[in-house]
């Protein structure tokens, strides 16, 4: 399963997502995963046009979306429902449904862990259970080194302490301060960023 082309989220534009990928000259025809992860129209609205394009794709989501839409994607491509850890391909592997907590509901989202020679590397939407949970459930799996993506309200930086690189993103909302704490682990995040780990 190495050299499979995996998107994590997309988005809520599709049309802008398709823009983006041909200006990074990626081709949406040659992606073979898509996982979701939660299901916030903002992660998943781009989701369309991707399964327009592409007759060979296998969608990941954790099982709380709803049976409606898991109807719809299982109708269009390959469907996984995951609910624990999942081995997406030899360096890729689902964290599994982890539980968490938005605007007073709950909610579950998934993250993914890249393996590399330095240690795992977690991809996250919005973190909404918790980075802490969410890199306690990559520890489970092997030793985390980094984390990618939103970690909305998290402001608990000791937990990124013995992590080798942090990338905020998205809706972070502690971006300067986790910065300012770690000037040499953190980077700045954004469309294009491409990253050889």
């Amino acid at each position: 399963m190495w050299g499979r082309n995996i998107l994590f989220d997309t988005g809520w534009d599709g049309s802008v997502l398709l823009q983006n990928m041909s200006k990074l000259g990626l081709n949406p025809e040659d992606l073979n995963a898509v996982i979701l992860s939660h299901q916030h129209w903002d992660h998943i609205g781009g989701l369309t046009h991707i399964l327009e394009k592409s007759e060979k794709l296998t969608v990941y989501t954790p099982r709380a979306f709803s049976e409606n839409l898991k109807k719809e994607i299982s109708e269009r491509a390959e469907f996984v429902e995951v609910e624990g850890p999942v081995e997406i391909s030899d360096s890729v592997s689902s964290l599994g449904e982890i539980e968490g907590e938005y605007s007073g509901n709950k909610i579950y989202e998934q993250a993914v862990a890249c393996k590399t020679e330095s240690g795992m590397i977690v991809v996250v939407g919005c973190s909404h259970p918790g980075v802490d949970s969410i890199l306690a459930r990559g520890d489970s799996l092997g030793k985390v080194s980094g984390i990618i993506g939103g970690f909305h309200g998290f402001n608990q930086l000791e937990a990124l302490e013995d992590l080798n690189l942090i990338i905020p993103s998205h809706c972070t909302k502690a971006k300067k301060e986790i910065n300012l704490r770690f000037p040499d682990k953190s980077r700045k995040s954004g469309v294009g960023l491409i990253l050889n780990i």
